[in-house]
């Protein structure tokens, strides 16, 4: 892991060490780099490696991740979106042809595990109420609804999980997949904790946070959510079992 304090050109000289030394090379003109900061600047800062400008983004795509430099992932939401709006299409020219299972399916096998894929990264977007809103439409055209309907028993009936389910779910699982990482992560505190009878000794400890920025990150949300749900399902040593 590199230390981003020592500075920019510190940080890329580094990068190249790493890259000679791993026999690897870097393709300087589809290089490019980004700055993050939690609100909009118009900061440029020019770097050059062999006398060519590196250039500066404001997003770049990693592991089908839409990330940007405000980190809201706004960007993102705006993609899953037009992906769903798809879907809504697809569902619309289907069902007068075919029975309800088959765009429940089509919705399980392209659309949900879209929206389900890194979620728990970008969920906590301000935008994501547009995704819940899609999702909706999809229902209605699905089960041919009116436009202000509601959609709450259609969830339940078509056993389809909405946005916020969805997340709290995968938040759930992943937890729950690496409880030895949370539960060593604050080792000291928990012992000392734990030498009394108290109703949260089976609680997860949440890390120190003063910023609203970071009590709705992934690395919070997650354990609250874990935290709230009953000592029985706490206790299942199996993660697929909740």
């Amino acid at each position: 892991m590199i230390n981003c304090r020592l500075g920019p050109l510190t940080v890329l000289s580094v990068c190249i060490i790493i890259v000679r030394v791993t026999l690897l090379s870097l393709n300087i003109p589809k290089t490019s780099f980004i700055i993050f900061c939690p609100v909009r600047n118009n900061f440029a800062l020019p770097i050059k490696l062999n006398n060519v400008d590196i250039k500066q983004t404001n997003t770049f795509r990693f592991l089908g991740l839409t990330i940007d430099s405000q980190l809201n992932w706004h960007i993102q939401v705006e993609n899953i979106c037009s992906n769903l709006a798809i879907c809504n299409y697809v569902v619309w020219q289907l069902r007068d042809h075919v029975s309800i299972f088959t765009p429940k399916a089509y919705y399980f096998a392209y659309k949900q595990s879209k929206i389900g894929y890194g979620i728990i990264c970008w969920s906590n977007s301000n935008r994501i109420n547009e995704v819940l809103l899609i999702q909706k439409k999809i229902l209605r055209t699905m089960m041919f609804m009116g436009k202000r309907d509601s959609c709450r028993e259609v969830f339940k009936l078509l056993k389809i999980l909405t946005c916020v389910s969805l997340y709290i779910l995968n938040c759930v699982i992943d937890v729950q997949a690496n409880l030895v990482k949370f539960t060593n992560k604050f080792h000291s505190n928990r012992q000392m904790i734990d030498q009394y009878i108290l109703r949260e000794n089976s609680l997860l400890l949440l890390s120190k946070h003063r910023l609203a920025m970071v009590a709705a990150s992934s690395r919070v949300l997650p354990l609250k959510a874990y935290n709230h749900l009953p000592k029985a399902y706490r206790d299942c040593a199996n993660p697929i079992l909740l």
